[in-house]
């Protein structure tokens, strides 16, 4: 019975095909171009028009139902699972090749089911972590966050991002992006209530409660 913001606000932001449009009804039941979803659809589909509110609450009802804890991946977890290192050698552009082809939906790919899942190759059995859509995580935004760990002055280790409210981190791109916005070093933000018909989410799961 979650109401989410979409649907509170009556609106969300869908993609006309050459700019986005702010488009009264428009919640997670329909798709980027604001057509709701045939029941076998949602299925294959990455769920979008969820904020960054209405994704912690999907995690808080998961944990509740559950015997784990879930919750979104801080900037650095996201990171993390793409296979991205500041000083590895192996360390690749996108998630898991240096070959956006191979991996990604983005808007060179010429796929035109928008958020259609699993049909690129994986990187340890994660798939679409480079495009497809944009992905919430837990932190708040801080253009010079990534400066303070470099000068030492936050934990560069497993860092737990700004400690302060504000816009919320988004990673990943989305298929509507080029390239360069599908890069594993990407970031980009959003405010808490933000929804649109590219942005989504994935969770992590914790240890047992």
């Amino acid at each position: 019975h979650y109401i989410t913001d979409a649907e509170k606000s009556g609106y969300s932001y869908i993609y006309n095909g050459n700019s986005w449009e702010k488009k009264a009804g428009i919640n997670w039941r329909h798709n980027l171009q604001g057509t709701q979803w045939a029941e076998g659809q949602k299925r294959n589909h990455a769920v979008v028009h969820v904020s960054w509110n209405d994704a912690c609450a999907f995690c808080a009802w998961l944990t509740k139902i559950t015997d784990k804890i879930f919750r979104l991946p801080t900037e650095a977890e996201w990171e993390a699972a793409t296979g991205w290192e500041p000083n590895s050698k192996q360390r690749t552009i996108y998630c898991g090749s240096n070959y956006i082809e191979l991996v990604a939906n983005y808007n060179g790919s010429h796929n035109t089911d928008f958020g259609s899942i699993g049909t690129k190759r994986p990187y340890e059995e994660l798939y679409d972590m480079s495009g497809n859509v944009w992905e919430w995580c837990l932190d708040t935004y801080d253009a010079g966050y990534y400066s303070e760990l470099n000068n030492g002055r936050v934990d560069n280790l497993n860092p737990k991002g700004p400690q302060r409210d504000g816009q919320k981190v988004i990673r990943g791109g989305s298929a509507l992006n080029d390239a360069s916005r599908c890069r594993v070093t990407a970031r980009s933000f959003n405010n808490k209530e933000y929804c649109d018909g590219s942005g989504g989410f994935r969770v992590v799961m914790l240890e047992k409660k």
